[in-house]
């Protein structure tokens, strides 16, 4: 019979490989000639996709605007209608909270949409939590494991990419398995 450790070890493992749609959310593609701030912000969102793609091999990872999600809204009218259509039929969705499109998001989404709240975490600069004012009352709606800082280090090293993001997505693979 199998330890513990190995068992549990063994229940991660598959848990890597259960079928999600994962959406991430952030900033978005600002063209090469935006300033470098802005091209560093999408390279994470775009670093965030590969590293979940390949830790978990039978996940869809997409963004809003990859071809793939745009048709699923095809006819839809409202860029907030198509991205709770996306979103409604998403497992996770896993929002770099540092671009004013994704505040927008979340300040829409979080409130009008209980089954939204169930769905999204949240990577927030550490100078931003806990929010306040107006923002804590969006904030309010989700449980604390929901809002996960990072410190400039933590993005600029990729520990956002890598162990962020990936322990929040191995949460919610692990639920998804163990729940069978």
């Amino acid at each position: 019979m199998a330890d513990w450790h190995a068992e549990a070890r063994e229940i991660r493992e598959a848990s890597h490989y259960e079928h999600l749609r994962i959406l991430v959310w952030g900033p978005g593609d600002p063209g090469t000639s935006a300033p470098p701030e802005k091209q560093k912000a999408y390279r994470k969102r775009l670093q965030i996709k590969d590293v979940l793609r390949n830790r978990f091999p039978r996940a869809e990872v997409n963004f809003s605007e990859d071809l793939e999600m745009v048709q699923i809204a095809t006819g839809i009218i409202g860029q907030l209608r198509k991205e709770a259509l996306q979103a409604r039929t998403a497992d996770l969705i896993l929002m770099l909270a540092i671009s004013r499109g994704a505040e927008l998001e979340l300040d829409h989404f979080v409130p009008t949409y209980p089954w939204f709240r169930e769905k999204v975490y949240v990577l927030l600069p550490q100078q931003f939590i806990p929010p306040q004012g107006l923002v804590k009352e969006v904030f309010d709606h989700l449980k604390p494991d929901q809002v996960v800082g990072f410190s400039n280090d933590d993005f600029i090293s990729c520990v956002v990419a890598t162990e962020k993001s990936v322990s929040i997505t191995e949460g919610v693979a692990m639920d998804k398995y163990l729940r069978r």
